[in-house]
């Protein structure tokens, strides 16, 4: 929802606003687009025409002289004056030419409207070419204006020259009209098209359709915003501008002019004329009225229909959820080039449609990869590192910390471990004599005992990479070769027995500090294959191994009393060692064994 609101939804002037329209900028910019109509050219008063003709403003007479030569010299269609005239000049006589020329010729003056609600009513000039507002259109309201000197005569065609700057200091849109006191005032573009048209000025010859402004002559449109304005589709090259000196001298060929459309105004630094727009930072201000013209001409502004806003919007709802946090659980690399693909696919079709006069937004798209996809890797970074610490908080008490650094590395889990074959060796220590030792100690110190005891060994196990199973009563599993796979698991075993039988006097000082018995072990340790995984209930499951070979070394650790052995190997472990020497105990029947096995001690 918020990517669909900072997409299209209203965002008044603010930088919410300024980067959204940004954004379209670049879109514009990025696809074709067509060169303004030849029909259009801008008369400029440049720096060259102020050092040749004088310096501003001119003599009403001289503006005379250029709007008459347009037409009589260069036979212009309709000329505009983006130049406002509100005072009466010091000869009136021009003044009356000028207007009078408005009648005789296709003549379009300026007027400019004030919409700051600070200054309601305020005035100066006249006010031209009223019509009245098409209905059901959103429209821009007027505060006040300045319009035509009552001293040329009253022309009878005027069009606003009103700016509308957005808050980044560019000109992407203009007003077609804007209303003041119940009537409407077509802008400079819209009155030139009219003058072209040979309509009169001051009927409603603009009508409201389906979000688009249409001429009630010609049928053509203008694609209107929510609030009444056109954003300007600016062409890939401007409007030709030739200086106005070289029009009032005649040096200027007559088939640049002749036949055109017409827009006088000015580029001279000083004039205060200059414009800032996404394509150029200082474009002639007239140059836009010649923008909305060749808009209204060429037919050629891409529409965007609500269908293309409901398309754009699925599109991207569906790329966020695939990239919130959560969302998907594909792997990343998948999931970028993915990601990038359905931008790369939805570019395709934004510049498919806009060959066909739609335009589809691309920049939500593009916007929703370059926000999520950084904060889901961040996400993902953060989880991960979660997930990691509960993982070594949970199997650091059976897995040695290095085990579980190659699991995490090599992208397993030992949570979703499935119980799979391995060759691994089983070793089954139990503390010798604990009946007694039980009987001569309360619980608490019979507890106590267990957890020194206990601990002692499982030191010893992680010490050799081993996997510590479990705790049973007085009794302590562990093994080698899973989950991670070791071609020496027998040596690593037979190391961690050697170790628990070396390290015994340490274990007994141990627990005389606390005032406990001395304490020996026997152990058993067998080789072969075994089941190792995750099993158990729904409700519990543990990383467990099962099979014959973890059965035969638990009855190999109870032989082991009845020999007076403290380790007792298999014969398969006794076929794995190097360089370990053996002392055998020949063939011995354990219990609940068919046959009976060969066995040896380390010495």
């Amino acid at each position: 929802m918020l990517f669909a609101w900072l997409a299209f939804g209203p965002l008044g002037q603010g930088q919410a606003h300024v980067w959204r329209e940004r954004l379209h900028d670049l879109q514009w910019q990025w696809l074709p687009r067509q060169s303004t109509a030849d029909t259009i050219a801008i008369v400029d008063i440049d720096d060259g025409s102020l050092a040749n003709v004088g310096r501003w403003p001119w003599s009403r007479d001289t503006v005379a002289n250029l709007v008459e030569t347009l037409f009589i010299r260069y036979q212009a269609a309709v000329v505009g004056l983006d130049i406002l005239f509100p005072e009466a000049s010091n000869q009136p006589a021009s003044d009356i030419r000028l207007g009078q020329l408005a009648r005789q010729y296709p003549l379009v003056f300026a007027q400019v409207f004030d919409q700051d609600a600070a200054n309601p009513g305020r005035g100066f000039g006249q006010l031209l070419a009223a019509q009245p507002c098409p209905s059901g259109m959103a429209m821009p309201t007027a505060q006040g204006w300045l319009g035509v000197s009552p001293a040329l005569a009253h022309p009878p065609r005027a069009g606003h020259i009103t700016p509308l700057i957005d808050a980044d200091g560019n000109i992407r849109r203009a007003l077609p009209l804007i209303a003041y006191q119940q009537q409407c005032y077509p802008s400079l573009a819209l009155a030139v098209f009219d003058a072209l048209s040979s309509l009169p000025a001051n009927t409603g010859n603009w009508q409201y359709r389906s979000g688009q402004l249409q001429h009630a002559g010609s049928g053509l449109t203008l694609p209107l915003q929510t609030d009444g304005s056109v954003r300007l589709h600016f062409a890939d090259s401007f409007a030709p501008q030739y200086p106005a000196a070289s029009v009032l001298n005649g040096t200027l060929p007559q088939e640049l002019l002749q036949n055109r459309v017409i827009l006088i105004g000015s580029s001279a630094a000083g004039l205060g004329d200059l414009v800032s727009t996404p394509v150029a930072s200082r474009l002639a201000g007239v140059q836009i009225h010649a923008s909305m013209l060749d808009m209204l001409l060429q037919q050629n502004t891409p529409q965007r229909p609500r269908w293309a806003i409901a398309l754009a919007l699925a599109a991207t709802f569906a790329l966020c959820w695939l990239l919130l946090p959560g969302g998907s659980r594909r792997h990343p690399r998948r999931l970028l080039l993915l990601a990038l693909a359905a931008n790369l696919g939805w570019l395709l079709l934004v510049w498919w449609y806009w060959q066909r006069g739609i335009d589809l937004p691309a920049m939500p798209m593009l916007a929703c990869l370059m926000l999520l996809l950084p904060l889901r890797n961040t996400w993902q970074s953060i989880a991960a590192q979660l997930a990691e610490q509960r993982l070594f908080r949970q199997f650091s008490a059976y897995l040695p910390r290095e085990v579980l650094l190659q699991l995490v590395e090599s992208g397993a889990d030992p949570r979703q471990l499935k119980a799979q074959r391995h060759n691994i060796s089983v070793m089954f220590a139990d503390i010798h004599g604990f009946t007694p030792i039980a009987e001569q100690l309360s619980p608490e110190q019979l507890a106590q005992l267990l957890n020194i005891v206990m601990d002692y060994l499982a030191q010893h196990i992680q010490q050799q990479q081993g996997t510590l199973d479990k705790f049973i009563g007085d009794a302590i599993m562990a093994f080698w070769g899973a989950p991670q796979a070791n071609d020496r698991h027998a040596d690593a075993a037979i190391a961690c027995a050697l170790a628990i039988r070396q390290h015994l006097p340490q274990l007994h000082a141990e627990l005389a500090a606390h005032g406990l018995p001395a304490v020996t072990f026997s152990i058993g340790i067998n080789s072969g294959p075994a089941a190792v995984g995750n099993m158990g209930s729904r409700q519990r499951r543990a990383y467990t191994a099962v099979g014959d070979t973890v059965n035969l070394a638990a009855r190999l650790q109870e032989r082991s009393r009845e020999l007076g052995e403290d380790i007792l190997l298999g014969e398969a472990t006794c076929r794995q060692l190097h360089d370990v020497v053996l002392r055998s105990h020949g063939r011995q029947q354990l219990r609940g064994r068919q046959q009976a096995i060969q066995v040896a001690s380390p010495l």
